[in-house]
Formats: structure tokens, sequence, C-alpha cells
């Protein structure tokens, strides 16, 4: 893993737990955060902002400390595509709601709250790509018989 790599994988980390832990700490917010986002069918909502935080606390300390990196690698890009889908659709609809992203107190949704997981989204994308192992094509075995 290169030094580039190790880095987005610990910011990415720090970032999910620190948004986890947040969440967390203000579940009323959250689902009422998530509930404007309206995505999510409403009888759903309050059971999603009790487990999510949980997801993102988990996926950003297996981040962290390496613990099943591809497997984790895959749910932590996933879950910040999530975001940016999220938060462009609201974008796109001309809506102003609260971002939620940190916690009570978020700014509205913006290009640059929407930038946030737009480059995370990138970087853990890239760092997926180095990590998957290069398979040897057939024409190079064929030469080694």
């Amino acid at each position: 893993m290169t030094v580039l790599s190790s880095i987005t994988v610990m910011v990415s980390g720090a970032v999910l737990m620190s948004t986890g832990w947040m969440h967390a700490a203000q579940p009323y917010f959250f689902a009422d955060s998530v509930a404007k986002y309206e995505i999510l069918p409403n009888w759903i909502v309050e059971p999603a902002s009790w487990v999510f935080p949980a997801y993102c606390i988990v996926i950003g300390a297996a981040l962290v400390f390496r613990l099943t990196p591809f497997v984790v690698q895959v749910l932590a890009t996933l879950t910040f595509g999530l975001f940016v889908v999220f938060q462009a659709k609201v974008l796109i609809l001309g809506e102003s709601i609260s971002c939620g992203c940190f916690g009570f107190g978020s700014k509205s949704v913006s290009l640059f709250s929407l930038s946030i997981p737009v480059v995370l989204l990138i970087a853990n994308a890239w760092v997926l790509r180095c990590s998957v192992p290069k398979h040897e094509s057939s024409t190079e075995r064929t030469k080694l018989n």
C-alpha cells in the first residue's frame, strides 16, 4: 500500500468514525435530517438513524485498523457514493435542507458540502482499484507453457 493510499484510508476512516459518533450522540436530529432527504420510507427512517451511525463507526474503525481491507474498502466507497447521491439530489431539486453530515448545526447542502464525499468517493475508488489483484493474461500463461 502506498503512502497516498494509507492516508486516504486513514482520512476516510476518521471521517466515517467522526460522523458516526456525532450522529449517535444526536439520534433524533439525525433522524430528522434523514427524513428531510425524503429518500427512505418514513417507517424506516428511525431504525436507519440508529443503525447507520454504528455502521459508520464500525466501517471507519475497520478502515483505520485494516480489518478485512478489501471488503471494508468496498463498503466505505459505497457509503461515500450514497452521500454523493443524497446531496446531489437535494442540489438538483433546489431544496434547502441541512446537510446533517456532522451533526447538529451542519450547514445547508451546498457544492462545498457535496465536494467532500465526491473527493472521498474518488479517492476510495482509486484505493480499491489499486488493491484489486492483477491477474496474468491468457497470452502470458501461454508463453510460460
